[in-house]
């Protein structure tokens, strides 16, 4: 009798931690000239900001940048989740704020660069 009342206390607790996870990678699509795209057909690439690697710092978000064809273009990481306008009078033209280690890539997916930065592109 208490077996089967243990079981579904269980699993009410994991369903609720399943359903309390939230949706923290924010995705977006953009154009060669840095303007945002609605959808991924449209877009040239593709900018994954994660949370934060709290191993590494707890205030950098992980920035993975992707060519259409699903190769990396760049890692690194950036102070804000957000994309941050280039210039005041173009709104939609953006990137990434990155600081700190900044690796790129060709589109063959060979190793192009890397550098540390300190605030931006």
């Amino acid at each position: 009798m208490l077996k089967p009342f243990l079981i579904i206390i269980v699993y009410l607790l994991l369903f609720n931690t399943v359903v309390a996870q939230k949706k923290d990678t924010a995705v977006y699509f953009i154009k060669k000239s840095g303007y945002l795209q609605k959808n991924a057909p449209g877009a040239d690439f593709i900018i994954m900001i994660s949370p934060p690697d709290t191993s590494v710092n707890k205030n950098l978000y992980m920035v993975n940048t992707y060519y259409p064809s699903g190769k990396i273009r760049y890692i690194s990481s950036a102070t804000s989740k957000k994309l941050q306008p280039i210039d005041p009078k173009s709104p939609g033209y953006v990137k990434p704020l990155l600081q700190g280690q900044f690796i790129s890539f060709f589109k063959t997916g060979i190793k192009c660069r890397s550098q540390t930065m300190k605030t931006g592109i």
